[in-house]
């Protein structure tokens, strides 16, 4: 749905629907979803067959992503050509 972060604020049943304590049950709940919903395609014998790697390179990658955020993972590069 287009108008999601619009219907979420302006209605007020949106916490009944969104509640707040989601995230502290589940980090990350949309790559955690993800990786499930990904999971359940890769179930499916004639998606393996055709495609081998795209799943299991898609939940690698979305677990690495979802480790960098929940353990603020930050790459600090700091060059000669660095301007402050």
């Amino acid at each position: 749905m287009k108008l999601f972060p619009v219907f979420a604020f302006f209605n007020p049943l949106s916490y009944f629907f969104f509640p707040p304590y989601l995230h502290s049950y589940i980090p990350h709940p949309m790559i955690v979803s993800q990786v499930f919903a990904l999971l359940g395609l890769y179930k499916a014998a004639h998606y393996r067959a055709e495609w081998p790697y795209v799943v299991p390179v898609h939940v690698l990658l979305y677990v690495t992503h979802m480790l960098q955020e929940h353990f603020d993972i930050y790459r600090r590069l700091e060059t000669k050509w660095t301007v402050l």
